[in-house]
């Protein structure tokens, strides 16, 4: 916060590419953050602009989860990498405020989650995906080489057969 109320009295405006990503994945604490932002403008009369309360935002997640803003700061990266390939490779946009832009972004987070602590769950669907989804389960692979190469860890096939599935139904709600 001392960071944010000196950058605004210097006029140092700081873009923060990962706005999107944050509102959606972390919506409890931006909350928190908004509220305190509100307080801190009120006190002090000053104009925050939303990309402080981002901010603020990674920060407070970090803490309650005892990560770190460095952790929370590198999935938020990856994740906006993920979602930004998975845009080319279906050659649409998401709206950030969809559903399907907030159902992918919690979806990464978590394969995201269960890959860094190895905690894959089998999918006795993987066959059938690979078959009946060739498109989607190679944009999976795709997704799988970003994050393997990024956290040095083996996404299990299984977890890319559920991206898989999330790519596909995605696909489908885009194509309506």
């Amino acid at each position: 916060i001392a960071f944010s109320l000196k950058r605004i009295k210097d006029g140092i405006e700081v873009a923060n590419p990962f706005l999107a990503e944050t509102r959606t994945l972390y919506n409890e604490e931006y909350n928190v953050a908004a509220k305190a932002v509100k307080m801190i403008s009120d006190r002090f009369d000053l104009d925050i602009p939303e990309s402080e309360v981002g901010f603020i935002t990674l920060h407070i997640h970090g803490a309650r989860n005892e990560r770190g803003i460095s952790k929370t700061l590198k999935n938020t990266t990856v994740i906006k990498e993920l979602v930004t390939k998975v845009e080319s490779e279906l050659g649409r946009k998401l709206s950030y405020e969809s559903l399907n832009y907030a159902r992918l972004v919690n979806h990464l987070r978590f394969a995201l989650e269960r890959i860094e602590i190895d905690s894959s769950n089998p999918n006795p669907l993987l066959k059938n995906i690979k078959k009946n989804f060739d498109f989607s389960f190679q944009v999976a692979e795709k997704l799988a080489k970003i994050i393997e190469e990024k956290f040095n860890s083996k996404v299990p096939e299984a977890e890319k057969g559920y991206l898989a599935l999330h790519l596909e139904r995605l696909k489908r709600d885009l194509e309506l």
